[in-house]
């Protein structure tokens, strides 16, 4: 895995609570968030955790952990929408990462879904009008 950001490769929770608490701590970032990683879990899912500090002089995080199906193929432009909905999610609620994040993985299935959605859709008028017209 990279170990960039806090010089602690992260292979298992364990890892990245400790790369965590660097990153807060030593390094002063208020916010955190790992993605798309496989930890302790299968390589069936992928694993996200968020941490916040939400009160500095008595060091008190709020952290939680998700993980999410992975889709077997790869999908090119994710990461970008990943990027843009995470950061307006915690623009908008700045004090309370994790329902900003849950409020990110709301929109993010959403759209998914009315993409696929849409998809079907045309494809579905496009061999409708293709064959019949």
């Amino acid at each position: 895995m990279n170990r960039q950001l806090s010089g602690i490769k992260i292979s298992s929770l364990e890892d990245a609570k400790k790369a965590l608490n660097k990153l807060h701590f030593e390094l002063n970032v208020q916010k955190v968030i790992i993605t798309s990683s496989h930890l302790d879990s299968s390589k069936e899912f992928i694993t996200m955790i968020g941490s916040q500090i939400k009160d500095l002089t008595t060091q008190t995080l709020t952290q939680f952990k998700i993980e999410i199906p992975k889709f077997p193929e790869p999908f090119t432009g994710t990461g970008d929408l990943f990027s843009a909905l995470l950061l307006a999610w915690s623009f908008k609620y700045p004090n309370d990462l994790a329902f900003g994040f849950f409020s990110f993985l709301f929109s993010f299935f959403l759209f998914l879904f009315f993409s696929f959605f849409f998809l079907f859709f045309f494809l579905f008028f496009f061999f409708f009008f293709f064959f019949f017209f």
